[in-house]
């Protein structure tokens, strides 16, 4: 976040002015500035206090003190201010330009020092757009899938959610398994096939993208964690509905998702994976706790009988996986449900109410609801999307 001029770490250089006097001091002189430049390689030093008023345009203040002349301090400029005699300061713009002016004392005297090096700020600006998806859709395919391949002049996202998928990139193998995703590049070759005698169901996005290095994204395969996988159900819930702007929400999750990939190598020691049951916890009770849960989704799993079967309190539980998996017992219950249906529903052996009994819900209106919830979609109509295509 920025410091401002009207904040508490600017009091020790100098103090925000609340009127007009200053414009009518006979014993003032004004400079006045504009300029476009956005870094700095010299400070202005006046010998007196010195009143700046911004008149256009926002900017950054940058100044040192006669301690230590190398060290920029930054505030962005914000009201009229004083700044204290022994200042050396300088303005850049943070909008394309700006003006100010400077009121100092007549007969003071201003010298101009030059920086050892220059300055320039961290303008916050995007450095990778997509301006449009092309398609996107899922792929439900059998054991004996075999895609012959193709290149095209667009970026593909092919992301696993159920089985695996062998994909084939300039004469390597990446294996995609479940909740893992690569993205092919411009002109790619790549051709596919499903891997063991189990139905493999995948989504792909076709997109422009616009980056200084896309390399960094290609030829590797990534494993997303649960800040992704909610970006991607919320791209898919986003597909669905019908309302104003959802195409520019649905390029915002996947800028999203693309720019969380890249932070991928920064990020990695703080993220935790997607799988539980993979997932190992400093607490080895809630492991266990998990590990019942995923083993027993075809049953009507209640909290208490969480509770009993491992003899802890309604609260501690609650604490417990909100401390490891950021949401409530009922909600993660429900999540991995929810989740096991859409496999279900993929796979085509049962129709809704069995797949609802199946999982333990109450009734098939219950179920419906909850999957509408959560991916924004009727299980029916979910169905109906998948086998279409």
């Amino acid at each position: 976040m920025y410091n401002k001029t009207t904040g508490p770490y600017f009091a020790k250089y100098g103090t925000i002015i609340k009127n007009t006097d200053y414009q009518q001091d006979d014993s003032l002189d004004v400079d006045n500035f504009e300029t476009s430049i956005r870094f700095i390689d010299s400070t202005y030093y006046y010998d007196s206090e010195i009143i700046i008023e911004c008149v256009e345009g926002i900017s950054m203040l940058c100044l040192t003190d006669n301690n230590d002349k190398e060290e920029i301090l930054e505030f962005v400029c914000h009201r009229t201010f004083s700044l204290n005699k022994g200042i050396n300061f300088n303005i850049i713009p943070m909008t394309p330009s700006s003006r100010f002016k400077v009121y100092f004392t007549k007969n003071s005297y201003v010298t101009v020092n030059k920086l050892s090096k220059s300055f320039q700020l961290t303008h916050i600006k995007s450095t990778l757009s997509i301006n449009e998806i092309y398609s996107f859709y899922y792929n439900v395919k059998g054991s004996d899938y075999k895609f012959e391949g193709e290149s095209h002049n667009f970026y593909e996202l092919v992301y696993v959610d159920n089985g695996k998928l062998m994909n084939f990139v300039n004469n390597e193998k990446f294996e995609l398994d479940e909740y893992e995703l690569m993205i092919f590049g411009v002109d790619q070759f790549h051709r596919q096939e499903v891997v063991n005698e189990k139905v493999c169901s995948y989504l792909t996005i076709n997109f422009d993208l616009d980056m200084e290095d896309p390399s960094v994204l290609l030829n590797r395969k990534f494993k997303i964690n649960r800040e992704i996988l909610d970006i991607i159900n919320n791209y898919v819930k986003e597909s669905s509905l019908k309302i104003p702007f959802r195409e520019d929400l649905m390029i915002c999750h996947l800028k999203q998702i693309i720019i969380l990939l890249l932070q991928e190598n920064a990020r990695k020691d703080n993220v935790k994976p997607v799988s539980p049951i993979t997932q190992y916890f400093e607490d080895e009770l809630i492991n266990e706790i998990i590990v019942y849960i995923n083993q027993n989704v075809y049953s009507p799993i209640t909290i208490d009988d969480v509770c009993t079967k491992f003899s802890v309190s309604r609260s501690s539980l609650q604490n417990m996986f909100k401390d490891n998996l950021k949401v409530a017992p009922k909600q993660y219950i429900n999540e991995i449900k929810l989740s096991k249906s859409k496999i279900l529903i993929k796979e085509n052996k049962n129709n809704i109410s069995a797949i609802a009994l199946m999982l333990g819900f109450s009734s098939i209106h219950y179920f419906s609801r909850k999957f509408t919830q959560r991916y924004g979609i009727t299980p029916s109509d979910y169905a109906k999307s998948i086998y279409t295509n």
